[in-house]
């Protein structure tokens, strides 16, 4: 017999305090994100998960030319 695999998914738990003025701040952000179409849901999972691939690609970026000016 033929068993399928199956990926379970990973979840890690990351916790992260917010000062006052940020946990205002962060519910109009996520909402703008996700009218934008930048997250296809408006929680706070997928929000994480855009600004750190938009975190990644600029540091990328930044990176690639800091390397090709040396």
């Amino acid at each position: 017999m033929v068993y399928g695999t199956t990926e379970e998914t990973k979840v890690r738990e990351i916790k992260f305090r917010l000062t006052e003025q940020e946990g205002e701040r962060l519910p109009k952000l996520i909402e703008y994100a996700f009218k934008a179409g930048y997250i296809k849901k408006e929680s706070i999972q997928d929000f994480m998960v855009f600004a750190l691939n938009c975190v990644f690609s600029r540091l990328k970026g930044e990176y690639e030319q800091r390397k090709g000016r040396q």
